[in-house]
């Protein structure tokens, strides 16, 4: 996993491709969250959280 490429796509507003351990997969744009060690992301459905640990792949796209 590489959390430098999504501080960089929060940085810089990359859309990026985030694919979980559990399976699921989510496109958009990703935002630090209030909670310590989680991300959101903001998709065409509405915002997701997850933690850092739960991301298995991410892809810009």
């Amino acid at each position: 996993m590489n959390l430098a490429l999504i501080f960089h796509a929060i940085e810089t507003e990359l859309q990026l491709q985030i694919h979980l351990v559990s399976g699921e997969t989510y496109v958009g744009f990703c935002q630090e969250s209030d909670s310590s060690g989680y991300f959101t992301i903001r998709t065409k459905s509405g915002l997701f959280s997850f933690p850092s640990w739960a991301i298995k792949r991410i892809k810009e796209v």
